[in-house]
């Protein structure tokens, strides 16, 4: 038993088929040479060896978006994985079997790699009951577009405040318990190097705070969205003690976790304070795979478009003002249309009909990711608009590393003197590529760089997509 428990703490043991042993052996065998060969393999003296150097490093990935789920939310971590093997890490990606997803893209299953070993458990969805008693669409409740509250009748308003109320941190709360007690089990067999949790939704960082506590496996949470600045807060209607209980969990996590990291440097900044150590600034980017064939503007039309989830608090009336001038103008005018490809509020969606017409608007709810690229290059001019709302600051939507790389003026409104407005007006797009981004992670996660020459890929280098030639209008 002492050579099991020795070799399940180099991590060899999940490993134990590769050198010809097999698990009775492992489990009842004393064999004190054995054990130094295993010991030698294992050992972190032989990390240049490429045919030992990453046998036994995986990471376990707690996610509650994956495909066949859409969306921002999904990308972030699919793109990690999807780079992960080529610097030596094998993604083990936790995830409901049974999810509700307001938008489904079966076409990103294209970027999971074969190396990802997938375990999957189900999940109890309270918005299925949620959407029936409120009669809602699918998506509305758990894509961002929450009604305003004269839209909402009085059921809609007690479901939205049962879920604030009563659902702490989220909906998935019911997931952490059985969770933890299904990774526990699977972890004692097959052991990884890390944990990594992402939220939202942040119940999946309750799993892995879990798992540290009861494992002592090093857990990195990973936060695409702040926790108490999350969008529609108001519309939850937070009682004095829940309001408090979020903050409690939310300081709990951001001390205990080993490692932070967030999408945003003003993010980082904002829990560095809370936990009393640094936290690490990830941003998200762009897959310069996703890029390698390039579309032309068309000039059929002038095309602006909003490419994501537009809801009511993204609503600017600036930007309503400079479409009007932009469809008066004597060239264009007549050939201006407006595309919103996502998820759009539906007052916004009729004041722009109001504004341009129903045939010079083209509104459609979702399509998949690489379609959106095309249409997204296809585009004269790419329309950014930031929250309003007191997360801005630090908001860099996901987009605007694809608006970079399709190298197309953007309308940038709201975010002044934010996080997106230095990322539009100061980056380069190089530095933002998945590959790029998986390098720094995997510093994060083993203090050393990979082996993977991203220099060779068909990054835009030569491309700048900064202010030089990606012209921006800050209103």
């Amino acid at each position: 038993m002492y050579l099991y428990q020795k070799l399940e703490r180099y991590g060899v043991f999940s490993s134990y088929s590769k050198f010809g042993i097999s698990e009775n052996v492992l489990t009842k065998c004393e064999n004190h040479i054995l054990l130094l060969i295993c010991e030698f393999l294992a050992s972190p003296s032989l990390q240049y060896f490429s045919i030992f150097a990453h046998m036994y490093r995986r990471v376990l990935i707690i996610t509650y978006y994956w495909p066949p789920a859409g969306g921002g939310g999904v990308q972030r971590w699919l793109k990690f994985a999807k780079y992960m093997p080529q610097c030596g890490i094998i993604p083990v990606i936790y995830t409901p079997s049974n999810a509700d997803y307001p938008i489904i893209d079966k076409t990103l299953a294209a970027d999971i790699p074969p190396e990802v070993e997938m375990l999957y458990r189900p999940i109890i969805e309270p918005y299925r009951l949620f959407r029936k008693l409120s009669r809602q669409k699918k998506g509305k409740i758990s894509a961002g577009l929450i009604q305003n509250k004269e839209n909402q009748g009085v059921v809609q308003k007690f479901l939205t405040w049962l879920r604030g109320n009563f659902f702490i941190p989220d909906a998935r709360i019911t997931w952490v318990n059985p969770s933890v007690a299904f990774l526990e089990d699977y972890l004692l067999y097959n052991p990884v190097d890390a944990i990594i949790t992402t939220g939202p939704p942040h119940s999946m960082h309750l799993i892995g705070m879990e798992l540290q506590k009861r494992m002592g496996i090093r857990w990195i949470a990973d936060f695409r969205d702040q926790w108490l600045k999350m969008d529609n807060k108001e519309h939850f209607k937070l009682s004095f003690a829940s309001m408090r209980k979020h903050e409690a969990l939310e300081r709990k996590v951001v001390q205990q976790a080993d490692e932070v990291i967030c999408v945003s440097w003003t993010a980082a900044n904002e829990y560095a304070k809370l936990r009393g150590k640094p936290v690490h600034t990830i941003t998200n980017g762009y897959d310069h795979e996703d890029f390698e064939k390039r579309y032309e503007r068309r000039g059929d039309y002038y095309i602006i478009g909003h490419y994501g989830t537009l809801g009511a608090d993204r609503d600017h009336p600036e930007f309503w003002q400079r479409l009007q001038e932009e469809q008066s103008h004597p060239i264009l005018g007549h050939k201006t249309v407006l595309e919103l490809i996502g998820p759009t509020d539906e007052q916004i969606l009729n004041k722009a009909i109001a504004l341009m017409g129903r045939e010079r608007v083209w509104q459609q709810d979702y399509l998949p990711h690489l379609e959106v690229l095309k249409h997204m290059q296809e585009a004269s001019v790419l329309v950014l608009l930031v929250n309003r709302n007191e997360s801005a600051p630090g908001r860099i939507p996901g987009k605007v590393f694809e608006y970079l790389a399709c190298e197309r003026p953007i309308w940038l409104y709201g975010g002044e003197g934010g996080d997106v407005e230095k990322v539009v007006t100061e980056a380069s797009g190089a530095s933002f590529t998945r590959v790029f981004l998986t390098i720094r992670l995997m510093i994060i996660l083993y203090n050393e760089n990979c082996n993977y020459n991203w220099r060779k890929t068909k990054l835009h280098e030569s491309r700048k997509t900064n202010q030089s030639n990606a012209k921006w209008w800050k209103v």
